[in-house]
């Protein structure tokens, strides 16, 4: 951070309209380089950035791994089945308002709408062909706004 109010500046070497769309996605994120360089994601020299781009996630040694600084943290992840997060109490800004989070991989649509229908799940992805169906159920929706990498605010149904 440039000053204790944790502000930073990006300077860069000319205009690039994309720059904080690409900052915003998840593949553009500012990560500390120490943790990188420690955990082998990097070897912290930026002639070699060419060696770490384009891995898969096989490849990837960040992907069994977290690091952040949002208001929940990592408990676990059971990869393709679940994540699932603890409210992280020494978060910086306004403290989570649930003390769990869970995200359940879910891939066939019956499933996840009967979970819905039964109350077991709070959010869901909706394919657009079965969206009919599922509007009755709920009191509002937010669609995924590609350009911000987040989900617009949610609106009455």
């Amino acid at each position: 951070a440039d000053d204790e109010a944790g502000t930073v500046t990006m300077t860069l070497a000319q205009p690039w309209g994309p720059f904080l769309a690409t900052i915003a996605n998840g593949w553009g994120s500012i990560m500390n380089m120490q943790w990188v360089v420690e955990n082998g994601g990097w070897d912290g020299s930026c002639d070699t950035w060419q060696n770490h781009y384009a891995i898969t996630d096989a490849e990837d040694p960040f992907t069994p791994i977290a690091n952040g600084t949002g208001p929940f943290k990592l408990d676990h992840w059971t990869q393709g089945t679940e994540i699932v997060m603890t409210r992280f109490d020494e978060y910086w800004g306004e403290p989570a308002k649930v003390q769990t989070a869970a995200i359940k991989i879910i891939p066939e649509f019956g499933t996840r709408f009967a979970m819905l229908q039964a109350g077991d799940v709070d959010f869901m992805d909706v394919p657009v062909e079965q969206r009919a169906q599922v509007d009755p159920l709920v009191a509002e929706i937010a669609i995924y706004n590609a350009e911000t990498n987040t989900y617009d605010a949610p609106v009455p149904v």
